[in-house]
């Protein structure tokens, strides 16, 4: 009697043992697929984020319109046109004590401290001594204000022709100023700039300091 009751209990804690371990090899480990196999639920994962990549994947006559300029999307800076003039005059040069500058060319603001120019700049005394360069650079506004100081430098090709004698090389230029009403789509600049001209004339290296005042619109 006693044997048989025994037997029944050992058979309960079996079959609840099995059960156990059934439950905790499913719920850590995966589970069976279609033919009886165990398959670990970390590789059903894998496959199913596969399955999900490739879907993903951009195909062939399969790119919605939304998509078409995605890369292109870009955010839009200021386009400026900027133009302006003043007096000037060369250093190491036999020319005239004053000269006149001219300049023109085009503004890009990217972001709100900085921005990105392209001008061309013609600097003479009406007489024997000209300077003409394009040059491409940059501007820095410690300011997000309506009046802002600024700093910028740019670098370029040049001509120069003074004492009868004629150069081409590059520019290196550098200037500081004051820009007003820059909140507003119409800036005006004040700036001192100078530039030196990498070729030499005369023994001397060509160098102009300016002083002008420009519109950007």
């Amino acid at each position: 009697m006693w044997n048989g009751s025994n037997n029944a209990r050992i058979s309960r804690v079996g079959v609840l043992s099995a059960v156990l371990i059934v439950g905790l090899l499913y719920s850590r480990g995966g589970a069976e697929d279609n033919t009886g196999f165990h398959v670990p639920r970390l590789a059903q994962s894998k496959n199913e984020d596969k399955n999900k990549n490739s879907q993903d994947q951009d195909l062939v006559g399969d790119i919605e319109p939304d998509e078409t300029e995605e890369i292109a999307r870009r955010k839009e800076a200021l386009h400026l046109v900027t133009f302006g003039f003043g007096p000037g005059s060369f250093v190491g040069l036999d020319t005239d004590p004053i000269s006149y500058n001219f300049y023109g060319g085009y503004k890009w603001e990217p972001t709100a401290h900085g921005a990105v120019n392209v001008i061309g700049d013609v600097t003479t005394d009406w007489g024997s001594a000209v300077m003409a360069m394009m040059n491409i650079g940059g501007d820095f506004y410690p300011l997000k204000t309506s009046v802002s100081p600024f700093i910028g430098g740019d670098a370029g090709l040049g001509f120069v022709r003074a004492e009868d004698e004629n150069a081409a090389g590059f520019t290196l230029s550098g200037s500081v100023g004051v820009v007003f009403f820059r909140t507003s789509n119409v800036h005006l600049d004040i700036v001192i700039r100078n530039t030196l001209h990498v070729k030499e004339i005369g023994g001397e290296n060509p160098y102009v300091l300016v002083g002008r005042v420009g519109l950007a619109i």
